[in-house]
């Protein structure tokens, strides 16, 4: 079979506007995924130059050139700022407009000014693969630990695409090109194939990055309490048993700490759950507002109660920061309905040691917390030697 230039170019477009049109589709179904409407604008707007290109010689040439290698370069930018917002990261519009416009300036002079379709291959390799590095940058050094697989996956075939694009421009013409691509040999088409198929496996490896990412909520929505944001009862345990068993792996003490709100119950009797729930919130913004201990954990273990696990924490520690989260607590108030209301918490703290479980300390933590109740709520308590 016979594949010349046009061919292929018509195959790139089919491709590309085949997954434009499903990833439109999914972006219709996962309208959460701001770095899929980003992707999506991508797609669509390389397909727009993909068709420019095609229609080499019935367009003119200013849109089926410069516009259309416009409209790749722009389509590079917006894959890029996808991926950043995949990660979570910030990226400036400046730099990849700056690209951009700088490239299709290139084109048009040399498509017009000083014709040279050599110089023109170059530039448009060297835009390609600066896009493909800073990709490959994000993807490598910037990807959360969660999502690293996939982002791994999408920068092996992003390599490969920049090593195809370093190559592009050695690639001999053919004698009678002229200044159209479309003409350039078969040693230009053999790398358009490539270009193809490694176009096409990036599709998918895209779809294993919004897969994996939804994995990762999906994973995180099921072990947070949708309330107050913090980890629920199983994710609270299940994170305290693996915290304990590292810091005894390092001989290191390891502290838990229970609070639990005071006169909650008379609070949801006067207020309604729509309270209940403010101060809920209200408490677990403060825990985290006063919490900074390296490796610390917190979740809502029930109720008005709430854990948390202070890795290599002594008992001196860990009764000074439960002090200063009872003071910031005890410090601020709550606006239910128009009323401020106070809200106070009593805390038990207690100190692993041995061979004790997890869940042995948060029973000890407990413990502790009752005596701080009984001794008139708002103030810290630690468990009795007996209890450690």
């Amino acid at each position: 079979m016979h594949l010349d230039l046009p061919t292929l170019i018509f195959v790139s477009f089919l491709a590309a506007i085949s997954a434009a049109i499903g990833f439109t589709s999914l972006m219709l179904v996962l309208r959460g995924q701001a770095a899929l409407r980003v992707w999506v604008a991508s797609l669509w707007v390389s397909t727009a130059g993909i068709a420019l290109i095609s229609l080499r010689g019935q367009i003119p040439d200013f849109i089926s050139i410069v516009l259309a290698n416009g409209a790749i370069a722009l389509a590079g930018a917006l894959m890029v700022k996808g991926l950043a917002v995949h990660m979570q990261r910030r990226l400036r519009w400046r730099a990849p407009l700056a690209i951009v416009l700088a490239y299709a300036a290139g084109i048009a002079w040399f498509a017009y000014a000083q014709p040279d379709l050599h110089v023109r291959i170059v530039l448009a390799s060297v835009q390609a693969l600066m896009w493909n590095l800073w990709s490959i940058y994000l993807l490598l050094r910037q990807a959360p630990r969660e999502i690293r697989l996939s982002c791994r996956i999408l920068a092996l075939i992003l390599a490969a695409d920049a090593v195809l694009f370093m190559i592009r421009p050695f690639v001999p013409l053919s004698p009678d090109a002229g200044q159209d691509l479309l003409r350039g040999g078969a040693p230009v088409t053999m790398t358009y194939v490539a270009g193809i198929v490694i176009s096409l496996a990036a599709y998918f490896a895209l779809l294993l990055l919004i897969t994996e990412r939804l994995m990762v909520d999906l994973r995180r929505a099921a072990s947070i309490d949708a309330l107050t944001g913090l980890l629920n009862r199983g994710a609270m345990l299940a994170e305290g048993r693996r915290a304990l068993a590292a810091s005894g792996l390092h001989g290191q003490p390891f502290a838990v700490l229970a609070l639990d709100l005071d006169r909650f119950k008379q609070i949801n009797d006067r207020w309604g759950h729509e309270g209940g729930d403010a101060v809920l919130v209200h408490a677990a913004a403060v825990l985290r507002e006063v919490v900074a201990w390296p490796g610390h954990a917190s979740g809502r273990y029930g109720g008005e109660e709430f854990l948390l696990t202070l890795p290599g924490a002594d008992l001196r520690a860990a009764s000074e920061l439960a002090e200063r989260l009872r003071a910031a607590l005890d410090g601020s108030s709550v606006i239910v309905n128009g009323q401020r209301l106070r809200v106070t918490t009593s805390i038990g703290v207690t100190v692993g040691a041995g061979g004790a479980s997890f869940e042995q300390l948060v029973s000890s933590a407990d413990r502790a917390l009752y005596r701080a109740k009984s001794d008139g709520r708002n103030c810290v308590r630690h468990a009795a030697a007996d209890m450690l």
